[in-house]
């Protein structure tokens, strides 16, 4: 299962948020916890793949953002693809959108896409 912390959206000028390279050999797997107070999603699969059809990731690389932010926003748009293609690519399976209002390290929220195994989906 592809699992990582929520992305922060960073809001200070500490710098870009670097997010990890996408795994392309991430399984589906169980939702993520989410805590009291934070919001989680979990798709149908319908909703996935139409998800998965608008390309996501394509927006958020192509968002505006300073230099130094750009390696950020390409990698986490990277994420999203990939998580939104293993849950798209495997049979019943579908995504989890986790947003927490209460960022960590300055940030304004943070938020994840993962991909969840059929058995969990709605």
């Amino acid at each position: 299962m592809a699992l990582a912390a929520p992305a922060a959206a960073d809001t200070t000028d500490a710098g870009p948020v670097t997010e990890p390279a996408p795994q392309e050999t991430a399984v589906p797997g169980e939702p993520m916890p989410v805590r009291e107070g934070a919001f989680g999603y979990l798709a149908t699969r319908d909703a996935t793949l139409w998800l998965a059809g608008q390309r996501p990731g394509n927006v958020v690389k192509a968002l505006p953002a300073p230099p130094d932010y750009q390696d950020a926003n390409r990698a986490l748009g990277e994420r999203i693809d990939s998580e939104l293609r293993t849950a798209s690519t495997t049979p019943g399976a579908c995504v989890q959108i986790v947003v927490d209002p209460e960022g960590t390290a300055g940030a304004l929220f943070d938020y994840g896409v993962f991909a969840v195994d059929a058995q969990y989906c709605p």
